[in-house]
């Protein structure tokens, strides 16, 4: 039998990996009125719950959709990551615009601002009945690309955190203007949950979000845009260094790469340490965002409706980023 909490119509996200200190907090755990960070509901996973040993066709199909659903959960030795999202069917949507895999893929992205731990995503499905217990099975299979060492988990703290900031995304994403902090947020979720398995077009994706966030204008946008990356971050890394480093990064990698102008291979190691290049732009894109959705709605609004000289001296203006989601936050590298 169906848990009592488990309801049908309820819809579950699961992962082959989502470390949670399980010490720091019992679940569920509240994100929204609808959505909560749960346990996995392994029962529904086991086949001999709902068909006897008789009804080989019914094991086998069920098995399955487990597969789909988790992919190779059904393997020796595969153990189970006991979190995962639940999507209450039965309660109010309070984004109404948001379907579950959308609000589910958002608080991905609201985790991974609040801390890259290595996340792995497996797949979605809706409970039904006893007789056909997962339903509408839906195979994500996405792998977070910047995984730092020695591995980090997720405290109840920074579910609670990632919570709050959460709504802002929401909200941002909610926006139908032309909105510069919803075009880097897009880019920067595309990466961090795993959607290219190419590097260099994650690579290009994060410089994207920072020309998104930065604006650079003029003959020099490489110098424009690595000073104003250093300022604003230069109480996470030295500033000088920083500068000297994306302004490399532009001129050796993001611009050759953009225009084709280099050759790319599968590696990224052909110009200055490509690989190692890219947990430390995740980094510094991260924690740029963490700045921008810190900002007062006020000043964000200014900063997207701006054009101009008038933007481009806002922008050399923001000085050092703080806020209320920077605090304890850390370059992970």
């Amino acid at each position: 039998m169906i848990r009592q909490s488990y309801k049908e119509g309820d819809v579950f996200l699961l992962f082959q990996e989502l470390p949670y200190d399980f010490h720091s907090g019992k679940l569920p755990i509240v994100i929204l009125e609808n959505l909560y960070f749960d346990y996995t509901p392994s029962e529904l996973l086991d086949p001999e719950r709902f068909y006897s040993p008789n009804d080989v066709k019914d094991l086998l199909e069920h098995a399955g959709l487990v597969n789909m659903v988790l992919p190779g959960h059904t393997l020796p030795g595969i153990g189970i990551t006991n979190c995962c999202f639940r999507f209450d069917s039965a309660k109010t949507n309070q984004y109404p615009d948001f379907k579950p895999s959308r609000l589910f893929a958002t608080f991905i992205v609201s985790l991974r601002l609040q801390k890259p731990c290595p996340i792995r995503i497996g797949g979605k499905f809706t409970v039904g009945p006893n007789n056909e217990p997962i339903q509408n099975p839906e195979l994500w299979y996405l792998t977070s690309p910047h995984n730092p060492k020695p591995r980090l988990s997720y405290s109840k703290k920074d579910i609670q955190l990632s919570s709050e900031m959460y709504k802002e995304l929401l909200e941002i994403l909610q926006y139908d203007n032309k909105n510069r902090i919803k075009s880097a947020l897009i880019y920067f979720s595309q990466v961090t949950q795993g959607f290219s398995k190419s590097l260099q077009l994650s690579y290009l994706g994060l410089w994207s979000a920072l020309e998104a966030l930065f604006q650079p204008s003029g003959s020099n946008k490489a110098k424009t845009i690595a000073r104003r990356i250093a300022t604003y971050l230069s109480s996470f890394h030295p500033r000088d260094e920083l500068e000297a480093w994306c302004l490399r990064e532009y001129r050796n990698r993001r611009s050759k790469f953009t225009h084709g102008s280099h050759v790319a291979p599968p590696s990224l190691q052909n110009v200055i340490r490509g690989k190692s290049a890219f947990p430390k732009l995740h980094e510094a894109t991260r924690l740029c965002l963490l700045g921008f959705l810190s900002l007062k709605k006020s000043e964000q609004i200014q900063i997207s409706q701006q054009t101009g000289k008038q933007l481009q001296r806002k922008l050399d203006e923001l000085g050092q980023a703080k806020g209320r989601y920077l605090s304890q936050q850390k370059m992970y590298l």
